[in-house]
């Protein structure tokens, strides 16, 4: 079996940030405009959910610090974190939709 670095590969994540309840619409645009980053649920309240697809580990954890300190953010918690070549990942996706 070839040996794999997963510092390297491609990284999936999901993220929890909580922010000020009345910043949403200032902390929504601002998640949106970093690269690999898609809002995908808020409660409007200050909860809001985010995809994230880092081209490596290095870029994951540089991002989850800019969410962080991003104005009006409380926290930013990763959810589910996964790596994995992008033929890989996309077997392991179509199969958990299957």
């Amino acid at each position: 079996m070839p040996s794999c670095n997963a510092d390297s590969l491609p990284h999936f994540s999901s993220i929890i940030i909580y922010c000020l309840p009345d910043k949403n619409k200032q902390v929504i645009p601002a998640l949106q405009s970093q690269a690999g980053t898609e809002v995908y649920s808020t409660d409007g309240k200050g909860k809001i959910i985010a995809l994230l697809e880092s081209p490596d580990y290095s870029s994951l954890m540089s991002s989850l610090k800019t969410f962080s300190h991003l104005p009006f953010v409380i926290s930013c918690q990763l959810v589910f974190h996964y790596a994995a070549d992008n033929e890989v990942a996309h077997e392991f996706f179509e199969k958990s939709l299957h």
